[in-house]
């Protein structure tokens, strides 16, 4: 009997869902059902500012909490930059039968801080109190951290596309020494197969910092050549996609085998 859960796409900083809008349509002509939620004051560009500012990390994993808990079996879940931390976070409460993240933030303990990174915020931090604030980056600062994997031609677009983020949530995952409530700390080591997948040429969640984190969950790793951060939509996401699924099935969590065999539509 054919098996697949149900997989939960998680976007992250400065998006709304539809950043995963190709994985998504991708995915569902595979027969997965598919699921997009978008995280707390993320539904759109229209965006309470002074709240979104001071929303915490938890906020957002509170809320992916109650809708994986409601969904009728453990969910694949799918997570990209801060998506991907709280796909491990999720996966760390034993909620997910699978966890593939693509460039992850990572959780406490891991300092992520490197000249790259600094340079992406640098904008950012330099204001006062920032941690209480929303915060965007400028089109130059997602040019060089987000979109240097991208064509030319597209990277206005993918800017329009960005929304605003908490400052809160930016302090939590990279000054996590300073977070009292800890935050971003996994709970327990996942009990679900993952598999972490980051670009050669990633700015704002390096290959190295990756790596260690998939040592530390034992996650299966690997390093993109010729690919940056914006992992959902860089020329060759279709080879990604097609890799994960590969991956889930290799790890048995899905069972294609008894499927009639449908001609391309």
């Amino acid at each position: 009997m054919t098996k697949r859960p149900p997989i939960v796409l998680i976007h992250g900083m400065w998006s709304t869902p539809s950043v995963w809008r190709l994985f998504h349509r991708y995915l569902s002509r595979q027969g997965y059902t598919v699921y997009m939620p978008a995280l707390r004051h993320h539904a759109s560009r229209d965006q309470d500012l002074q709240k979104l500012g001071q929303t915490s990390i938890r906020d957002y994993l509170a809320d992916l909490e109650l809708f994986v808990s409601a969904l009728p079996e453990k969910p694949i879940l799918i997570g990209h930059s801060m998506g991907g931390l709280l796909a491990m976070l999720l996966a760390g409460k034993r909620l997910a039968s699978a966890a593939v993240l693509l460039a992850p933030a990572a959780p406490r303990g891991f300092y992520v801080l490197n000249g790259s990174v600094l340079k992406t915020f640098a904008a950012v931090i330099g204001k006062w109190r920032f941690w209480r604030k929303a915060m965007k980056l400028s089109p130059r600062g997602a040019d060089y951290a987000l979109f240097n994997g991208q064509p030319d031609e597209v990277r206005a677009a993918l800017y329009q596309d960005m929304v605003h983020e908490s400052g809160r949530v930016a302090a939590e995952i990279g000054f996590w020494p300073l977070d009292m409530h800890s935050s971003t700390q996994l709970e327990s080591k996942p009990d679900c197969p993952v598999f972490i997948l980051v670009g050669e040429n990633d700015r704002i969640t390096p290959a190295p910092v990756c790596e260690k984190v998939a040592q530390h969950i034992g996650a299966q790793f690997q390093e993109l050549e010729n690919h940056a951060h914006w992992l959902p939509s860089e020329p060759g996401w279709e080879i990604i996609a097609a890799q994960c699924e590969a991956w889930l099935q290799l790890e048995g969590v899905v069972d294609v085998s008894q499927d009639e065999l449908c001609p391309e539509t």
